[in-house]
């Protein structure tokens, strides 16, 4: 016992020291020797639809973040269901409508239902004949969601929570990131998965900003919070609040900045406000989020890729990279039969012939 015990220890150390070597990037050796076809023969890759793909979109943006996901799956060739709130039914109604009335488009390949409970998403999920879930949510249901789905090994594209960091530098032009911020704490009412709910700021101009925000809108329901701090450990910095909340703390230096724009579970996106040409692209490469706005805030585009790190999701919507989760990827290596004079001079003497 006390043997095992002592090779278990090394092998964690041994693993603990292989993860940190490799969090270090590799020089890829570009001479990589491969098999080629042989003369008369050729390989081909096919991309086929995957099968049923599965859209499970939110109430704060139902018809953007339910095409989002089906553009790319009716692009690829799969059919959908399409899962939306019952929060927004008669949104659902006018797109539903909407999409009967486009000619073209066969009987059966876009199916929209409206729910309000979870039967019908979790059907989805668990059926075996639904290889494609792509869920826009919290990050707590789409870990579950991802659990569900597990035994069927699918395949899932979740764009999850965030806790977008306002990276704002002594240098910046404060005026348009102030109004900015502002606005990325209220837009949708803060329930939106990319809201600019921590505040990280240079200390050279941190009084300036706290004041300016300070005299910022009141709110019609909930008055928006501004709540400074200097642990980025709390819960209210640590957790997605999807409201008017956010977070403000003072740092120091650029690294500084990084680090905490990187203590936390989520990597959505994160928006970096200074008039240097250099610091935005350091900081920007150090910051582990899918989407870096530079003195800017929330552009996001069709043709560019969306998707977040860690427990913000996997996958991606937008861009080229929105068709790969939709697709399956079939090598067919063709040889046509005849044989190789050189390699086999006597094929009329084999049995077979």
């Amino acid at each position: 016992m006390v043997v095992m015990q002592t090779i278990g220890s090394m092998a964690n150390g041994w693993i603990q020291n292989t993860i940190k070597k490799a969090s270090t990037p590799l020089r890829v050796n570009k001479s990589v020797h491969m098999l080629m076809p042989k003369p008369g023969s050729f390989s081909i890759t096919v991309r086929e639809a995957a099968g049923i793909a599965g859209i499970i979109a939110p109430f704060n943006a139902p018809i953007a973040l339910a095409i989002r996901s089906l553009a790319p799956a009716l692009a690829a060739g799969t059919t959908a269901v399409v899962k939306l709130p019952g929060l927004t039914a008669q949104t659902n109604a006018m797109l539903s409508k909407a999409i009967s009335e486009t000619t073209g488009l066969p009987k059966g390949v876009i199916n929209i239902i409206t729910e309000s409970g979870i039967e019908g998403s979790r059907y989805l999920v668990e059926s075996p004949d639904v290889p494609v879930i792509s869920f826009t949510g919290s990050s707590k249901t789409g870990r579950a969601i991802a659990a569900a789905g597990a035994a069927q090994l699918k395949r899932f594209i979740l764009e999850l929570g965030g806790k977008t960091p306002m990276v704002i530098f002594d240098d910046a032009d404060l005026q348009t990131a102030v109004f900015t911020i502002e606005k990325a704490i209220t837009i949708f009412s803060g329930q939106f998965c990319m809201t600019g709910s921590r505040i990280l700021v240079q200390r050279g101009i941190a009084e300036k900003v706290r004041k300016a925000l300070a005299e910022g809108p009141k709110g019609a329901f909930y008055r928006p919070t501004l709540l400074e701090v200097t642990d980025s450990r709390l819960p209210i910095v640590q957790e997605e609040v999807f409201g008017p909340v956010a977070t403000f703390q003072i740092f120091d230096t650029e690294a500084e900045a990084i680090l905490l724009a990187n203590d936390s579970e989520y990597g959505l996106a994160a928006s970096i406000w200074t008039r240097d040409i250099d610091r935005p692209w350091r900081v920007a490469k150090g910051i582990q989020a899918g989407t870096i706005w530079i003195n800017t805030y929330a552009q996001i585009f069709p043709e560019f890729e969306e998707g977040g790190y860690k427990q913000s999701g996997t996958g991606r919507l937008n861009g080229e990279a929105a068709l790969e989760d939709f697709l399956e990827y079939k090598h067919i290596s063709f040889n046509p039969g005849i044989p190789d004079a050189a390699a086999a001079p006597h094929v009329k003497d084999h049995p077979i012939c």
